[in-house]
């Protein structure tokens, strides 16, 4: 049985994704800040819930980006496709553990044949518990890391680009709903850069946040200053700034397998690998229409 997620089994719905926080880190986020109903919010969706008479089987969420988010504790993918047609948003993206969004997708495409793969990758989950928090970075003169303001959005959305383009990600939203989505995380102090005498070089920033714990993402440097330290310094900032400033006691990313420099980065501030994250995206070569 799929039922919505409302005030009636808000709470069960919490319980069960915290049981899975690392995993389901997107669909508590998007939850917590938008609710369990659509509105005008990219991240935001219709939040439905799947039961048997064992209890709760998961819980799924098409956002009106048009990303599938899923966390369940067994094969329910025939369930969630089905609840999804009830929406009037196409499906162009699946997010989770890997086994779930994976089995998803492949399901997905023997239903529509006018999807195309763009993207798909099994990424490295790596985890990082704040319990001590690095030595803030020591920087030569004329080079200041800080969180990014509202005013920072000129600079900080052709790297967001090229970090996407360098990745093979969809690139989300207008303009001016990257803008709105921009300056509502940098009034939150989600979004950090790297300085050089004004210059944006490099970029950090929480995917998504829940609690005492944040994702982050879009770690980017352009590519001209790489190896000079400054997603390092980036990254330290974020961490002194997750325990002093948002009381973040645990961290989570994602990385390619197959990034050796990153993965050195990261595994050297402490982070670990505990499973794989699905991310898939897709485009259609002609029109679908929902049966």
């Amino acid at each position: 049985m799929i039922d919505p997620v409302s005030d009636k089994n808000l709470n069960e719905v919490k319980a069960f994704l915290e049981k899975y926080r690392e995993t389901s880190l997107f669909l508590l986020s998007n939850l917590e800040a938008h609710g369990p109903s659509l509105s005008e919010d990219l991240n935001s969706g219709n939040f439905k819930c799947l039961m048997s008479p064992e209890g709760l089987q998961g819980v799924f969420c098409l956002t009106r980006r048009g990303n599938l988010l899923a966390q369940t504790k067994g094969d329910c993918t025939v369930e969630i496709l089905e609840g999804c047609q009830e929406e009037e948003i196409l499906i162009g993206g699946v997010l989770g553990e890997w086994e779930t969004a994976h089995g998803l997708w492949e399901a997905l495409l023997g239903r529509d044949s006018s999807l195309q793969t763009t993207y798909q990758r099994k990424a490295l989950l790596l985890s990082l518990s704040l319990s001590a928090q690095p030595r803030g970075p020591l920087l030569p003169d004329g080079i200041v890391v800080r969180t990014l303001e509202a005013g920072d959005f000129k600079e900080w959305d052709p790297l967001i680009q090229a970090f996407a383009a360098e990745e093979g990600l969809p690139v989300a939203g207008t303009p001016e709903q990257r803008q709105r989505l921009f300056e509502a995380q940098a009034a939150k102090g989600y979004v950090w850069g790297l300085f050089n005498d004004d210059q944006l070089l490099s970029i950090a920033h929480y995917n998504a946040r829940y609690g005492a714990m944040a994702g982050v993402g879009g770690v980017f440097t352009q590519p001209l200053y790489r190896r000079l330290g400054s997603s390092r310094a980036v990254i330290k900032t974020l961490i002194v700034d997750s325990v002093k400033r948002h009381s973040i006691d645990l961290m989570t990313l994602f990385s390619r397998e197959d990034a050796r420099g990153p993965l050195r980065l990261y595994k050297s501030f402490g982070f670990e690998p505990i499973g794989s994250f699905g991310l898939l995206f897709g485009k259609r070569d002609r029109p679908f229409k929902k049966v």
